[in-house]
């Protein structure tokens, strides 16, 4: 009865540790094998395979947060919106000018009927019923419409032109998720100003996580992109989890006498969280005579 009290008084703190419980136990360990060990080098901490803090692309007043944190969202997605009056008016502008073809029209009028003209002066001075001066006058008529018609196309061109970019800056003022993922944090609330300095989301995505390996010197040019790892996952996961060698950077560090291997950890249903320790456990077959870098589990 005690127990039960005290799960309705506090009941975040109870599924806080169920939930806690539930990443530990979510799979069976996967034993160390009698022919392996756990290499003995420095953790790696998992980090979400993308993440990224982001701001808007100008400065303004947030008018609306599309999102709450914990939601899954898509690349291109909505996530929050700035004041964007002025730029609606600009776009509006650009918007009326681009559908403005009257002058474009009218020069068209204007120089088919120049040429309707030019025809009847060249038939008459065939029956030499024109001078060569009204040919003359007449061809040029001809020439300035058709230059009539290339700015005004020229004008409308660059009109829409102008439509374009106010567009992009309107867009602007819309804040989107540039890939797949979680929200982990949102750091700016309607009514604040947002610039370009300051985060206004955190985005993860945490289907697969990475970690970079710095791995012994004597067991470069053993592995290789592609090759499955098991690896030793401190707490919470506490357990041995698989991942795939994505990367082997190809200089070994003289300080550390190691090189960098970055590793990828499938996280599809997101039960493991960022920020856990792995180390590499490999075979003892791989081991060198220099024990020293080897410790057993």
């Amino acid at each position: 009865m005690r127990l039960w009290r005290r799960m309705v008084k506090f009941p975040y703190r109870f599924i806080l540790v169920f939930a806690i419980a539930q990443v530990g136990q979510s799979s069976e360990p996967l034993p160390l094998l009698p022919d392996e060990r756990v290499v003995d080098m420095l953790p790696a901490s998992t980090l979400p395979w993308q993440f990224a803090e982001i701001s808007s692309q100008v400065d303004g007043l947030v008018t609306e947060v599309h999102v709450q944190e914990g939601n899954l969202v898509v690349q291109g997605q909505p996530l929050a919106s700035l004041d964007s009056k002025v730029s609606v008016a600009a776009v509006a502008i650009a918007a009326a000018q681009a559908a403005a073809v009257t002058n474009l029209e009218l020069a068209e009028i204007q120089s088919s009927s120049a040429k309707r003209q030019l025809a009847r002066v060249e038939s008459a001075h065939l029956k030499n019923a024109a001078s060569a001066s009204e040919l003359e006058d007449a061809r040029n008529r001809v020439a300035e419409s058709d230059a009539l018609v290339r700015q005004a196309a020229e004008r409308l061109d660059h009109a829409k032109a102008v439509l374009q970019h106010e567009q992009a800056k309107l867009d602007e003022y819309c804040v989107r998720a540039p890939f797949d993922g979680s929200i982990v944090r949102i750091q700016v609330r309607v009514g604040e100003n947002a610039s370009r300095s300051k985060a206004i989301v955190t985005l993860a995505n945490l289907k697969k996580l990475r970690a970079d390996l710095f791995v012994p010197a004597k067991f470069f040019g053993e592995l290789r992109p592609g090759m499955e790892m098991r690896l030793e996952a401190s707490a919470p996961v506490s357990r041995q989890i698989m991942g795939q060698l994505e990367y082997v950077e190809p200089m070994i560090d003289a300080a550390t006498s190691a090189f960098r291997c970055v590793v990828s950890i499938p996280n599809e249903n997101q039960l493991l969280p960022s920020g856990f320790q792995v180390r590499w456990c490999t075979e003892k077959s791989q081991d060198s005579h220099d024990g020293a870098l080897i410790s057993s589990r």
